[in-house]
């Protein structure tokens, strides 16, 4: 599967988020199990193996490896079926890979500044001298002071925007409370 590695990064994202420990793949012996390849990626599951997988997915040992993954272990089996799973909904694996990014940021509302040009293009700061700077270069434009919405990961900003208009009534709402 192409995006194996990044549908696995994804749930590492998730494990983040739950507060899992870290997350395990071990090893779940079966009988009817096929020999894998050396580069599972390039895997094409079997009519045997898909129906094997169909199987797994409806048996108790299939529920059981959700709530094992659910504690942050991750049986074979499971990646099996989540990888054929996501190979027959491409839409899920966009969704997952989409979403990985949003699971390990933190978002913080502050003060910033907007620089607006003449053509009314808008440019976003959080400190005052790049704004100023900016404003300075491009002659007619001005600068404005707003509450912008930080996207942050591992305490660097990767992203600035100006807030929307709930980030800023829960903005003012949590400064009320204080």
């Amino acid at each position: 599967m192409k995006n194996r590695n990044s549908f696995l990064d994804g749930l590492n994202a998730v494990r983040g988020t739950l507060g899992m420990s870290k997350l395990n793949t071990t090893s779940k012996e079966s009988t009817s199990k096929k020999e894998t390849s050396a580069d599972p990626q390039n895997e094409v599951a079997t009519p045997e193996e898909l129906a094997r997988l169909v199987e797994y997915s409806k048996s108790i040992a299939g529920f059981q490896d959700l709530v094992k993954l659910s504690e942050g272990e991750f049986t074979d089996d499971m990646k099996s079926l989540i990888d054929l799973a996501l190979s027959k909904n491409p839409k899920a694996l966009e969704y997952f890979n989409n979403n990985a990014d949003e699971r390990t940021c933190s978002y913080k509302v502050i003060q910033g500044y907007v620089v607006v040009f003449t053509n009314g293009e808008k440019h976003v700061f959080i400190a005052t001298e790049p704004a100023i700077a900016l404003m300075m270069k491009n002659e007619g434009s001005h600068m404005e002071a707003t509450l912008v919405t930080v996207k942050m990961r591992d305490n660097e900003v990767v992203e600035t925007r100006v807030a929307t208009k709930a980030e800023i009534e829960a903005y003012h709402e949590a400064k009320a409370k204080k």
